[in-house]
């Protein structure tokens, strides 16, 4: 009995890490949040995103850079650059957040961060 848990564990935790790698690799690519938002997840485990607003008297805008991988069906990213411009609140270096993947297919991402869908076209 006990090695037919362990067998049963063992792939489970294989499936698991199968269906990460498959996820991992329908992320890649650049992905838009509206017109001034955007986010491009490479195959080196690197992102970079940059999101503006765009208001009459001033524009803002912040960059990110960092790392990312998939975990257990989440989006994993971890911010190793940050800057912005116009706004001085902005995430910090060191920063890991995660999302949960509801949806990934060649036109569509859809994470859910701390209870807040987000919804993003492939570009």
């Amino acid at each position: 009995t006990a090695r037919l848990e362990v067998l049963i564990a063992s792939l489970s935790l294989a499936t698991a890490h199968g269906q990460d790698a498959q996820l991992e690799q329908q992320i890649v690519g650049t992905w838009a949040k509206g017109r001034n938002s955007e986010i491009c997840y490479y195959t080196n485990g690197c992102f970079h995103s940059t999101m503006s607003l765009v208001y009459p008297n001033i524009t803002r805008t912040w960059n990110y850079g960092g790392t990312w991988n998939v975990q257990d069906a989440f989006l994993v990213v971890t911010i190793t650059n940050a800057s912005a411009s116009g706004s001085t609140n902005f995430e910090s270096v060191g920063s890991v957040d995660r999302s949960r993947i509801v949806k990934v297919d060649r036109l569509f991402l859809i994470l859910e961060t701390n209870g807040q869908t987000n919804y993003f076209v492939r570009k």
